[in-house]
C-alpha cells in the first residue's frame, strides 16, 4: 500500500484507518484488503472510505491531471513492438498499448495502472528513457507480484535499453 500510495494525500482530511472498523473519515483496513482483491483501485478504495476527496499529492504535485508528453508518447509507441517480442516469455507479462505518458513536474517517477498513465519529467535522456522503460514495465507486470519488485523492473528496463 505505501508503495502505491507514496505521495499522496487527501486533500481536506487526515486520512486515518482502523483494523476492521470504518466510520465517516476512517477506513476499515480489512474492507480495503477486500475491496482490493475485488479489483479495485487504490483511488475507487480511498474514495468510498473518505468520499469525494480529490485525491492530490504531497508537496503541491498535481495528483490527477495529465499533460501529455508527445516526444516521449512517440518514443514509447516506437518501442513497443520490439519490447512485447523481448519480453513475450517472461511470466506476469502482459503488453499495454493503451499507455499515455504524462509530465511530472515535481516528485517521483510513477505509473498509475487504472488510468495507465506514466508520469515522467522528460525522455531525451537515456537516463529519462530508463525511467520510461522502467515505469512502463510496472504496467506491464501489473497482473504479477514482480510488478512490485524494483531490482527485477530495474534490471529487465535496463535490458531492454541494451544492457545498461
Amino acid at each position: 500500500a505505501a508503495a502505491h500510495t507514496a505521495g499522496l494525500v487527501l486533500a481536506s482530511q487526515l486520512g486515518q484507518y482502523h483494523h476492521d472498523r470504518a466510520r465517516p473519515g476512517v477506513m476499515a483496513w480489512l474492507d480495503a484488503v477486500a475491496q482490493a482483491e475485488g479489483g479495485q483501485g487504490f483511488d475507487a478504495i480511498l474514495a468510498s472510505a473518505y468520499g469525494t476527496d480529490p485525491i492530490g499529492a504531497a508537496f503541491g504535485l498535481s495528483g490527477t491531471q495529465c499533460e501529455p508528453l508527445p516526444g516521449a508518447q512517440a518514443w514509447l509507441s516506437s518501442q513497443l513492438a520490439p519490447w512485447r517480442r523481448r519480453l513475450q516469455g517472461q511470466p506476469g507479462f502482459q503488453p499495454v498499448s493503451a499507455v499515455e505518458v504524462c509530465r511530472l513536474r515535481a516528485g517521483l517517477p510513477h505509473a498509475r495502472q487504472r488510468s495507465a498513465q506514466l508520469f515522467v519529467r522528460d525522455f531525451r535522456s537515456l537516463d529519462d528513457r530508463l525511467t520510461l522503460a522502467h515505469e512502463y514495465l510496472h504496467l506491464a507486470f501489473a497482473g504479477h507480484p514482480r510488478a512490485t519488485q524494483e531490482d527485477f523492473i530495474e534490471q529487465q528496463a535496463r535490458s531492454l535499453l541494451g544492457g545498461l
